[in-house]
Formats: structure tokens, C-alpha cells, sequence
């Protein structure tokens, strides 16, 4: 929502930076569930 207000605006630079950081906020997550697997997976050893 916040960023198809940004482009009916007319703020470009704005939805832009809201789009890299949803997409980085995806990926930290992957990131950060993909460790958390790993130490479970190690721990059940």
C-alpha cells in the first residue's frame, strides 16, 4: 500500500527505496531462518 501511494503520487525515489528494502527484508529473513534450521538440524545430532 505504502508504496503504490508513493507512485499515485508521483514519488519515485521513494517507492523505489521501499521496494529494495522489502525485497532486502526478504531476504535477511531466508537468511535468518535458513541459520536457525541449521542449528536445529545440528543440535538434534
Amino acid at each position: 500500500m505504502i508504496i503504490f501511494d508513493a507512485i499515485r503520487k508521483g514519488d519515485s525515489q521513494r517507492a523505489e527505496a521501499m521496494m529494495r528494502e522489502h525485497s532486502r527484508a526478504t531476504i535477511n529473513s531466508t537468511d535468518l531462518f535458513a541459520r536457525a534450521d541449521d542449528t536445529v538440524g545440528r543440535a538434534a545430532q
